[in-house]
């Protein structure tokens, strides 16, 4: 087996895994050992109420310090270190450490990278059902330090995840808070509305027992037609002739919007499309789910069609439109979520309620004009809950990227753990009959921060593209690639992945959408019927205004920008997504040391990147490479590397 060649620390050796590990297979009972279960947060005590899927006097011995690793799960990450002596399924695989600190094989055998090679020696059809055996597992080969300098790493790994998981756990719970009060608001402006000075009266509902004046309660089935959805697993007469159509399941059903990222398809008739397609204005009503999806209600506004509802979906039709967010909004509200659940059928998980019951449920219900005026008022607080959520949501998200690259990095000896843990060291402060006067200095001039330089940067391209007919998510996305690598911005920071539309930064995205919102230069609006990259870029108060911060924060690089955005003026998003990718197969290699040919060039970009690149012809990919050289969009092997969404780093391959 022929071992490729890479770059490693000093010291570090080539293991196998085996040399490491010793498979541990001896099998005891539930009795006599304390069943454990293997999480993705490690090895812990097996609840009462856990799911028993194997004979309890038929399992796996684990010792204190052993490594247990789930080997149907291991694509998930679900493993770790077993504090504890105990005993786990038969289909766990358990190691007995050898020559490896077992603080420092938690963190190594649990990194992101090892768990993609982890998965590289598998078997299966899908993720879902992927195995691992011990015997393929074993000749994962990898670098390592010694023992002493794996617990110097293990040590800091130790110290700094558990700072970066409180940070998670902090921002975590404000998220918390927030949903709380959206929900509370919801629930306030659906039952009392937003007046705090209105007059209530009393009712005879339980769940409405006060209501302004004015405001009148009716049934469901008084302001709309509730209907059932498609049964699924029908069997058609041979011969019948059906259509392909998207229907929407539980899942895709959230509290006030619908969720398009994975929408499943069913071979329908025509006369199924006739009856049960939906309409936009349509309610969408959980009919089933737990507790938190059961009644939970968005409407449908119609984004493609035809577009069919599962059974487990009930379809709200108001017979006046104009009530269609309030019908919605009122499935959220408290007293809807207590109807929903003393009316259901509740079982172990799942709960589901009925037609009969759902058309009963009562909804407090304003004169139009005043309904409109609570849901603006009402939809105007949702967004600042939206916008918090949305940052907040972020900065989880880069935590939790910057914990996976910062184990990574430690493992493999990327970083300088020792200087990373070494305090700062401080100058003895003179005592005072030994000071030095000092001269007075100019106070320093701060940087903008990543965030800030992003913003500025998609406002200069949002701007001089203007009313760019091409101009949306992607196209932005690959310019901020470009003014990255090309153009030397590298406050940009991005960390580019090779997806289908790449190279792509979703959390980069996520954050400009919404700074450009924020600081008031530019709002984004999805296209009906698009999917999630096809946007339009709409002014707010402060568009064009950008230019004099820009100029601040980037200097002469600014032109060098406005130069490379102009030269995208007209061009279509496939052309700019072809450029970009070109530029990135071609930097990558000249980062690695190669000097790749037109051929090598358009090879990697068919071949290593991603299989959806293969929708461009060779003849434009060599036409377009023609392009940059005239143009002079050269790539120096300088900027960011992208980064492989399936090819392992740690490793050594075959």
């Amino acid at each position: 087996m022929e071992i490729m060649t890479r770059h490693v620390p000093s010291g570090w050796a080539l293991y196998r895994l085996g040399q490491l590990f010793a498979e541990r297979r001896e099998k005891v009972s539930d009795k006599d050992f304390q069943p454990l279960s293997v999480t993705m947060n490690g090895i812990v005590l097996q609840l009462d109420s856990a799911a028993k899927s194997d004979d309890g006097d038929n399992r796996k011995l684990v010792r204190a310090g052993d490594y247990v690793i789930n080997s149907r799960s291991d694509r998930k990450g679900s493993g770790g270190v077993s504090p504890l002596d105990g005993s786990v399924s038969l289909i766990s695989i358990v190691l007995e450490p050898l020559r490896i600190h077992p603080p420092f094989a938690h963190h190594l055998l649990r990194s992101p990278a090892f768990q993609e090679e982890f998965y590289r020696w598998g078997h299966g059809i899908v993720a879902d059902l992927w195995t691992t055996r011990y015997s393929d597992m074993k000749n994962i080969r990898l670098y390592l330090p010694d023992i002493a300098s794996q617990k110097r790493i293990a040590d800091f790994l130790d110290t700094e995840t558990a700072r970066i998981d409180a940070l998670i756990e902090k921002k975590q719970q404000v998220l918390v808070s927030v949903a709380d009060a959206r929900f509370s608001t919801i629930s306030r402006a659906l039952s009392v509305g937003l007046d705090d000075n209105a007059p209530l009266i009393e009712t005879d509902s339980p769940y409405l027992p006060k209501i302004p004046a004015g405001w009148r309660i009716w049934r469901l089935k008084h302001l709309a037609r509730v209907r059932g959805g498609m049964t699924l697993g029908r069997t058609l007469p041979e011969g019948t002739s059906v259509i392909t159509t998207p229907y929407l399941r539980v899942a895709n059903v959230q509290a006030g919007w619908v969720d398009l990222s994975d929408v499943a398809e069913i071979d329908v008739t025509e006369t199924e499309i006739n009856r049960f397609s939906l309409r936009r204005g349509d309610v969408l009503m959980n009919e089933g789910g737990d507790n938190d999806k059961l009644g939970r209600g968005a409407v449908w506004l119609a984004p493609f069609e035809p577009c069919l509802n599962q059974n487990h979906v009930f379809c709200v039709r108001p017979g006046d439109l104009r009530y269609s967010d309030w019908i919605s909004m009122a499935t959220n509200a408290r007293y809807a979520r207590d109807f929903f659940y003393l009316h259901s059928n509740q079982s172990t998980n799942l709960a589901s309620i009925s037609k009969t019951n759902v058309e009963k449920l009562p909804i407090a219900v304003p004169p139009p004009e005043e309904m409109r005026a609570v849901l603006d008022q009402l939809n105007a607080r949702l967004d600042r809950f939206t916008a918090i959520t949305e940052k907040v949501t972020t900065s989880i998200n880069r935590l939790r990227e910057y914990r996976a690259a910062l184990i990574t990095a430690a493992v493999t000896g990327q970083i300088d753990v020792a200087a990373h843990a070494r305090p700062v060291k401080t100058v003895p402060r003179l005592a005072g009959a030994d000071a030095v006067p000092l001269q007075s200095s100019p106070k320093p001039t701060s940087l903008p921060d990543r965030r800030t330089i992003r913003v500025l940067v998609a406002a200069e391209v949002v701007h001089r593209l203007g009313a760019d007919p091409y101009l949306g998510r992607t196209k932005l996305q690959k310019l901020m690639f470009l003014a990255e690598a090309h153009a030397n911005i590298n406050d940009i920071g991005g960390r580019y992945r090779r997806y289908r539309y790449g190279p792509y930064d979703d959390a980069m995205v996520q954050e400009i959408e919404l700074g450009l919102r924020q600081d008031g230069y530019y709002d984004t609006r999805e296209a009906a019927g698009a999917d999630r990259e096809k946007v339009a870029f709409q002014q707010m108060s402060r568009a064009g205004g950008h230019g004099d911060a820009i100029a601040a924060a980037l200097g002469g690089q600014t032109e060098c920008l406005r130069h490379l955005v102009d030269l995208f003026k007209g061009k279509d998003t496939e052309a700019t997504e072809a450029i970009a990718t070109l530029y990135a197969v071609w930097n990558d290699a000249l980062i690695d040391g190669k000097q790749p040919d037109d051929a090598a060039i358009i090879r990697g970009f068919l071949q290593d990147w991603h299989p959806e690149k293969g929708k461009f012809k060779q003849a434009d990919l060599q036409t377009w490479l023609g392009w940059m050289r005239r143009h002079e969009i050269i790539p120096k092997g300088r900027g960011p590397r992208t980064i492989s969404t399936s090819t392992p780093s740690l490793f050594e391959g075959e």
